[in-house]
């Protein structure tokens, strides 16, 4: 065991240390006694030290700036100051800034001084019993988010106190609701959800409260969000996690969607891929603003904005997986009237983000008061896909240009285009471009020329999409001059 004595009067290092010889019960204390602050930063930086004695004669800048200093050291290290009575403004400092107390010269005696260290001392390794389990915590905790973002089922746990401690996005998704239930109880929970006949759960049968109650595991087919968009039917796998000293277990609640009957399995896992495929691309466009965000803002930081972009990023990230149940119930869907350039001119803040800041996002809105039979979030995701195709193709960074208009009575009338496609949408990239090979290929599924993480589905995604809407996607491409993709959509008859 070390301890620090630095910048002590002539003789004082001495006395000290004879009476400080044996105050450790469990070991010799060894003192290291040094006259400048620079040696006792790099002392306090590199050794495991139990407390420090410091004088107030090195004054009030040179004791202030050990403390701010030793608070950011690897391991904790209570601080006592050994002052004079006219040190009297630099103690009431010094304690503001953290010291552990102080010891007046004047009235210094053996049991003083090693009571004194003794408490510093056994403070100093709380602190870092405290310290240590915090950050074990929070790595534990950054774990567990990080995997849970990883799997395709919704995790919820609920603590032993019977309320919802965690809930990842892709459960707030799944449920459908409109704010994460993370504090609600068990009841509160419960009532977010019916069975498979769309009813009220009974509460002691509701899943989590079952495996809650009983400690055992328990599996349930067909349960139902009561969600403003519901999400398909559910299986619920609850099962007991660990108790500690309660009487209760946590809990764990994983949340998969399962395939129903009337529902095309293959064509379900289509649609499961590309939603899931959309997520991702979403997901990198909050993890790009929370990088920047880490490095701090204030209530009146002018990059508020960004966060509203993140928040705006993320609640599309949900609608994209609530888009599953539609597909996978095969729910009619109106076709409502939207208006383009308002739609494009939206998403501004989240296509920049996304993009990243070695790429810039230009738009150039040309059909006012166009308006496609398209809702904004299909329209989104196709945006998404064919923004995060051009990062893709921009490594070291460049343009993307983002059209509307409304084509001539001579365009429309060239071979690939109708006189009915009233407005175009086109997404033109500064990027490597493609050869004649891979242009043909470009729209295929699972076709790729990236990573194994790609799974090729962005264009097929945007085909799929605009087909569906009756429009036509065409590319256009040549090597080394970027790529550009041209929708024409339909306008809206309402």
């Amino acid at each position: 065991m070390r301890a620090l004595l630095a910048g002590l009067l002539p003789g004082e290092g001495w006395v000290l240390g004879e009476w400080l010889r044996d105050v450790m019960p469990h070991g010799t204390l060894e003192l290291v006694e040094v006259a400048s602050m620079e040696a006792a930063l790099d002392l306090v930086e590199h050794e495991p030290l139990e407390f420090c004695l410091l004088g107030a004669n090195l004054g009030s800048p040179a004791v202030l700036r050990f403390l701010r200093s030793s608070r950011v050291a690897p391991s904790v290290l209570p601080t006592i100051v050994l002052a004079s009575r006219a040190d009297e403004l630099l103690v009431v400092e010094a304690l503001r800034e953290g010291a552990y107390d102080y010891l007046l010269r004047e009235e210094l005696d053996r049991e003083i001084v090693r009571r004194v260290a003794r408490a510093s001392a056994r403070l100093g390794r709380a602190l870092e019993r405290e310290r240590t389990a915090r950050e074990s915590g929070r790595l534990s905790e950054a774990r567990f988010r990080a995997l849970s973002e990883m799997v395709s089922e919704g995790l919820i746990v609920v603590g032993v106190d019977g309320r919802v401690q965690v809930c990842t996005p892709m459960a707030s998704a799944l449920i459908g609701a409109s704010e994460s239930p993370v504090g609600s109880s068990l009841e509160e929970l419960a009532d977010l959800f019916t069975d498979g006949r769309g009813e009220s759960w009974t509460q002691e049968l509701f899943p989590a409260a079952e495996a809650y109650t009983t400690g055992r595991p328990v599996t349930v087919h067909s349960v139902l969000p009561r969600g403003p968009s519901p999400a398909m039917a559910l299986t619920a796998r609850a099962r007991p996690l660990f108790s500690g000293d309660s009487e209760r277990p946590e809990v764990l609640m994983t949340l998969m969607p399962e395939e129903r009957p009337g529902v095309n399995p293959s064509g379900l896992a289509t649609h499961t891929a590309g939603i899931a495929h959309d997520l991702s691309n979403l997901l990198h466009a909050v993890q790009g603003g929370g990088d920047l965000l880490g490095r701090g803002l204030g209530p009146d930081h002018p990059m508020r904005a960004l966060a509203e972009q993140i928040e705006s990023a993320a609640r599309s990230a949900a609608v994209l997986v609530r888009r599953l149940s539609d597909m996978a119930h095969d729910r009619p869907r109106g076709a409502p009237s939207l208006r383009l350039d308002d739609a494009v001119g939206s998403a501004r803040g989240w296509m920049q983000l996304l993009a990243g800041p070695d790429v810039r996002v230009e738009l150039h809105l040309q059909a006012p008061g166009a308006a496609i039979a398209c809702d904004a979030d299909e329209l989104h995701r196709v945006l998404l896909n064919l923004i995060t195709n051009a990062r893709e193709a921009m490594p070291q960074g460049g343009r993307v240009r983002v059209t509307t208009r409304v084509p001539s009575p001579e365009s429309a009338a060239q071979p690939g285009a109708s006189a009915s496609a009233g407005v175009v949408l086109e997404v033109n990239d500064s990027g490597a471009g493609m050869d004649t090979e891979t242009q043909a290929r470009a729209f295929q599924v699972k076709f790729t020329t990236k990573s194994s993480e790609h799974r090729g589905l962005g264009l097929a995604t945007v085909r799929e999409i605009v087909e569906r809407l009756g429009g036509e996607a065409n590319l256009i491409s040549e090597p080394g001059k970027g790529a550009s993709v041209t929708i024409l959509l339909p306008r809206s008859v309402s």
